[in-house]
């Protein structure tokens, strides 16, 4: 069944559900590989994971594949029984989290068994699934899972490949961190932005990188190979000093190299957690391996291995994956403005005052700069230049004086240099293993010096915004709570599913298909004119927005630089405001219809009647459940979405009923909207709404985001130190939205504290861990002897507090 001039593979132990083998592939240490066939029953399942745990205590490189008969989360089902997060769900996530398996993902289809009936009786489940070790995956990083068709069978097989090959294409290059550190580089930098420079700051940036660079290869090299080195040497003298024979000399010289090699650690454990993008640790002790494995798994979930297409084919080569990113994006930025209609009454539309406008256009300071720069956030990812923000902070003094010629060069001319206006576009999941182009959400990695630019007119805007944007936008706005629309319409839905006297009525949950990327330009210019922005801050607005050019990123190559026509950047600073600004206009037609008479909206008081609410692209309208009203709706949408761009995507758009309603009126409705039926509870904002008491399966998908999370960081990679500040950092702030924003049951809080502590204490193999300190202790603040772990019980009680306290004070803002 196989090469054995190349595979060498011996059978160990065999039992009705388990083969397990052990394979050395050319020359290389053998690893595991445990081949599952689970049986139908739980307890079966119970005892195949009982004799997993017992392999694993083997420690070696481990491969686990076959069919478990087992899911662990909803989207690994589809027909049949709704999925809940039963004990056979619950009991295989836990095998997962406990030894410390990673998921390799698939490529293909998303089921890997169907009961192959009739389409109403068709059930389909991902009930095979490939795991790993961290150390099998570091022997195999390229490794890749393929689900292939099933013919002859109910089940898919899978095909792992050990070695999946990919274009090899030019560095872009990436400023590391750690050169930082040496003097040397501080002295290329000051002798490439000196006084008297009077080039570009692209030009600076270009030399610099070529000087880096070539000073990197000639006096430093891969560190890796440099504590290889220095081990090698440390061990010799170590040697000599156990055998008596070192001289004074050589002890000098080996303190020497243990300062040397625990800087060169210092250096790679810093290379390290720039590529992995973890923000949360920054101190505690060497966690070099926990950010190679969050590397690792990050690049994996990252990585684009296939895609379908509108026409069904399935492609993984690397040139067609690029041409279908590039045709669909080049085709979503292409837009032909016709113009603005004659018929838009922008009567009673917010306005600033020209008092501010000299605000808004001053000269730029250099203070000013300098701030908004610390303002900045580290640890990100940076442009096309390569050049992060960290390294503008330690070398403000050289490079400041370019950086203020060209900003004040921008602010007369109105014109953006080319090369600020250069972006990357990465490629991120919207869901575990996508399959289509859609399924990827793209953010804009811009330049630094673009992104403060940007940040500049953010800081100046900002405090415009209460007066500009309506009371119906929390998003974005100062002084304005997430909580306050998730509370409001709460109180709402619960209203309209109790009182049942006069008419009905109904939310329409809107969702905006791919809002940013379809935003027009004219829109944002058309909205900030008649709010009465001074001509040449709409000016420098436009050079920000239409200037950009793109290039896609698969796989960490770029594609050929694209020229958008409409679009706001994910990952630009302005691009939030411009697009609440922008969205003020359909606040604007909203509520012109609902002061006409033409609907309704959803009365507080005698006084206040609200028709919609907007967090972000994220919409929600109340009116009566009235086919009339329907089609003014209908049609003030149209009118938005022809002059904006947008469009709003029907399929995964709902309305929601009480349950008293005339079926037959819901079903005209339905039709007239073109969406269906939304399913309670709503899941508004996060949070979901308006089924009562609160269940436990209500909150199945925040376990299993929990889940994922201790999933990727590996905890046996991962120091105590980094756990403690890994639960204070992450896990405890993960359920801070839904603890502020609703009662959960007991038993979610219980739950969380449970997984707290097994990953504190490294439970593992399902065995009991040795807990050191009593709950109580580990829940004590630090200044008073204990770790400061937040209770999530008491957190819950804590985070509610603020929303009692501004009920009971009637506060204003809500």
């Amino acid at each position: 069944m196989w090469n054995s001039n190349e595979v060498d593979c011996h059978p160990r132990v065999r039992s009705r559900q388990i083969v397990h083998a052990a394979i050395s592939v050319g020359n290389s240490e053998p690893w595991l590989i445990s081949a599952i066939y689970a049986g139908q029953l739980t307890d079966d399942r119970k005892y195949l994971l009982q004799e997993l745990s017992k392999i694993s205590e083997l420690d070696a490189p481990w491969l686990v594949v076959g069919d478990f008969n087992m899911i662990t989360r909803a989207e690994e089902a589809r027909g049949g029984k709704q999925f809940h997060v039963s004990k056979s769900v619950r009991m295989f996530r836990d095998f997962i989290a406990s030894h410390d398996l990673v998921d390799l993902g698939f490529s293909g289809p998303s089921f890997t068994w169907c009961n192959n009936r009739c389409w109403v009786e068709r059930i389909w489940r991902r009930i095979d699934r490939a795991l790993a070790t961290s150390s099998w995956l570091l022997r195999y990083p390229e490794c890749r899972v393929d689900h292939l068709p099933r013919t002859g069978s109910d089940h898919a097989p899978l095909l792992v490949s050990l070695h999946h090959h990919t274009t090899r294409h030019a560095r872009i290059f990436r400023f590391e961190h750690f050169w930082m550190e040496y003097a040397t580089v501080q002295e290329i930098v000051a002798s490439v932005f000196n006084e008297d420079s009077v080039h570009k700051l692209h030009n600076n940036l270009s030399k610099l990188q070529r000087d880096v660079l070539r000073w990197n290869k000639l006096s430093l090299g891969k560190l890796e190979n440099i504590s290889d080195m220095l081990k090698q040497e440390i061990s010799m003298l170590e040697q000599s000093e156990s055998d008596g024979t070192i001289t004074s000399q050589q002890v000098e010289r080996l303190s020497s190299l243990y300062n040397h090699h625990a800087a060169i650690m210092r250096q790679i454990e810093t290379k390290w957690l720039t590529k992995s993008r973890i923000r949360w640790l920054r101190d505690g002790d060497q966690n070099t391996h926990f950010f190679h494995m969050a590397t690792l798994v990050r690049r994996r979930r990252n990585r684009i291995t296939s895609l379908v297409l509108d026409n069904g084919i399935r492609i993984s080569d690397e040139p067609n994956l690029m041409m279908a990113f590039s045709i669909f994006y080049t085709n979503l930025w292409d837009y032909n403005f016709n113009g603005f209609s004659a018929d838009m009454d922008i009567e009673g539309f917010p306005t600033i005052s020209s008092d501010v406008h000299d605000m808004l256009v001053a000269p730029f300071t250099i203070d000013e700069v300098k701030a908004a720069l610390w303002s900045m956030p580290t640890g990100k990812a940076p442009g096309p230049d390569g050049y992060p923000v960290e390294f503008y902070r330690r070398y403000w003094d050289n490079v400041a004086p370019t950086i203020m010629r060209e900003l004040h060069s921008f602010q007369s001319t109105g014109l953006l240099p080319i090369e600020w206006a250069r972006t990357f576009i990465v490629l991120i999941p919207k869901k575990e293993n996508p399959e289509r182009v859609s399924d990827y959400r793209p953010i804009s990695l811009c330049n630094v010096c673009y992104r403060l630019l940007a940040k500049i007119l953010v800081n100046r805007m900002k405090s415009l915004l209460p007066s500009l944007i309506g009371i119906e936008q929390s998003a974005f706005v100062p002084t304005r709570n997430i909580s306050d629309n998730i509370m409001i319409v709460q109180e709402m839905f619960h209203s309209i599913n109790t009182v049942r006297n006069g008419d009905a009525m109904m939310f329409i949950k809107c969702d905006m298909e791919k809002a940013y990327d379809r935003m027009a330009w004219q829109a944002i210019l058309f909205a900030m004119h008649h709010m009465n922005f001074p001509k040449k801050w709409l000016m420098w607005i436009e050079a920000c927005i239409s200037s950009p050019m793109y290039a896609l990123l698969v796989n960490g190559n770029p594609s050929n630089w694209l020229k958008p026509k409409c679009s706001l950047r994910q990952g630009d600073p302005l691009s939030p405001y411009l697009f609440i600004l922008t969205s003020q206009l359909l606040t604007h037609m909203l509520n012109k219809n609902l002061s006409a008479g033409k609907i309704s909206g959803f009365r507080i008081d005698s006084r206040t009647r609200i028709s919609h609410l907007m967090y972000a692209d994220d919409l929600l309208i109340v009116t009566k459940a009235k086919i009339q009203e329907c089609n003014v709706i209908t049609e003030t949408l149209e009118f938005y979405t022809s002059i904006t761009n947008q469009k709003v995507n029907l399929t995964k758009s709902a309305v929601y009923f009480p349950n008293w309603i005339n079926r037959d009126l819901k079903r005209h409705i339905y039709q007239k909207l073109g969406m269906q039926e939304g399913s309670i509870p709503l899941t508004y904002l996060g949070i979901k709404l308006g089924s009562g008491k609160q269940l436990l399966r209500d909150y199945d998908d925040f376990e299993a985001r929990v889940d994922s999370r201790l999933a990727f960081w590996k905890r046996n990679s991962l120091s105590q130190a980094g756990r403690l500040v890994l639960i204070n950092s992450v896990l405890g702030a993960m359920p801070n939205h839904i603890f502020a924003n609703s009662v959960v049951p007991k038993g979610v809080t219980n739950s969380l504290s449970r997984k707290i502590r097994d990953f504190l204490w490294e439970k593992r193999n399902n065995k009991k861990s040795l807990h050191l300190l009593k709950w109580d202790s580990v829940t004590t603040a630090r200044v008073n002897g204990g770790l400061g772990i937040r209770d999530p019980n008491i957190s819950q009680k804590a985070l509610l507090g603020p929303k009692v306290f501004m009920v009971l004070n009637n506060n204003e803002p809500l």
